[in-house]
């Protein structure tokens, strides 16, 4: 039994990795080999005897079954994909219901990674939507551990926030910061006392936490912990912060990508003072779709509208011209734009970071 190109294929050790034959390779002792595509770099190389048909794979899986067996794995198969249209956070928080305040927690149930960047302006309610996304993610999976990052100024306001959402978050200073690393160290995990916590960027960026400190070996940094600890969800609050490659606040942002599930950033103000403010932001969300090496090396500032920010080539289309006014307006989305929004008129982005009035 051979495969043609174009077969989809199933891994027989691990029924759950399937995807289709991309190239028939020479055969090795007169068994064929196969190369198949599972997903964006990912590319691996089987022995036709490691491969079944997909189909026949289901069949072979869901032959035999009685009614109620069937319905009792359909009820599972709903209970472990929830519906990504349905909000079960609805009425999880003490707030005044504002439907637009939904939009971002929708769109990242729908998206393939739950990584987010909420660009709303002022007083949108940025904080809530990162709340309301903290909840509807509660009420899907487990939440264990959730970590926020923002400026210092704003720790006690983030604390009394999450209260209405019946949180009870912890404010990190210097001394519970370092028996979280140490306790971390030692047991291989976040210590529980603190599964709710906030930390100002200004502490955690330092060296002595982030890197370890050279004259106290025993004190370890963030990125020195092995194994890491998990964050369930990381909020990190005024982003733009982070937008500079290179510094302390950067590194800590770009490591806790790594080691966390869920990853929401929050700006009013993504641009600073170029495009590429915005370009670094996104790839800290999505490395694997916005890559550093395709960043063009000119500067461009937020008024520039000659081109789209760096990396987002491949992610704008464009849009018939209008003839009236170019003014860019903030919508109340999930993520919106500001007036000064570096985007070319009559572009748009497919990732839905920008938005224009209809």
């Amino acid at each position: 039994m051979g495969f043609n190109v174009g077969d989809i294929v199933a891994v027989q050790a691990d029924p759950s990795r399937v995807g289709p034959v991309i190239q028939i390779l020479q055969s090795v002792d007169g068994f064929g080999r196969y190369r198949v595509f599972h997903e964006a770099g990912s590319m691996r190389e089987y022995a036709e005897d490691q491969l079944v048909l997909a189909a026949a794979q289901q069949e072979a899986t869901t032959a035999g079954l009685s009614p109620e067996e069937f319905r009792a794995r359909l009820v599972a198969a709903r209970l472990s994909h929830p519906l990504t249209d349905h909000v079960y956070s609805l009425r999880a928080a003490r707030i005044k219901y504002v439907p637009f305040q939904f939009r971002p927690l929708l769109r990242l149930a729908r998206a393939d990674e739950p990584r987010l960047l909420i660009a709303d302006d002022v007083g949108v309610g940025k904080t809530i939507e990162a709340g309301l996304i903290m909840k509807e993610l509660a009420a899907r999976q487990p939440l264990d551990h959730v970590l926020v990052l923002c400026p210092k100024a704003l720790t006690v306001k983030w604390r009394e926030e999450m209260r209405r959402f019946d949180e009870d978050f912890r404010v990190l200073d210097s001394s519970s910061l370092r028996y979280c690393l140490n306790e971390a160290h030692l047991d291989g995990a976040w210590p529980e006392e603190y599964r709710r916590a906030i930390v100002h960027y200004e502490l955690f960026a330092r060296t002595a936490y982030l890197k370890g400190d050279g004259k106290r070996k025993k004190d370890k940094g963030l990125r020195e912990l092995d194994p890491p600890p998990a964050f369930d969800l990381v909020i990190a609050d005024e982003a733009h912060h982070l937008r500079t490659p290179g510094t302390n606040s950067h590194e800590l942002a770009a490591y806790l990508s790594e080691i966390s599930t869920a990853l929401v950033l929050l700006s009013a103000t993504p641009v600073q003072t170029q495009a590429r403010d915005l370009f670094t932001l996104l790839n800290l969300l999505r490395p694997d779709l916005f890559r550093t090496g395709r960043r063009s090396s000119r500067s461009s500032s937020p008024t520039d509208t000659s081109t789209p920010p760096y990396g987002l080539c491949a992610a704008v289309r464009p849009r018939p011209p209008r003839r009236r006014s170019r003014r860019w307006t903030l919508r109340r989305t999930p993520v919106g734009a500001s007036r000064r929004s570096p985007l070319t008129p009559g572009m748009t982005t497919c990732a839905g970071v920008w938005t224009r009035p209809p």
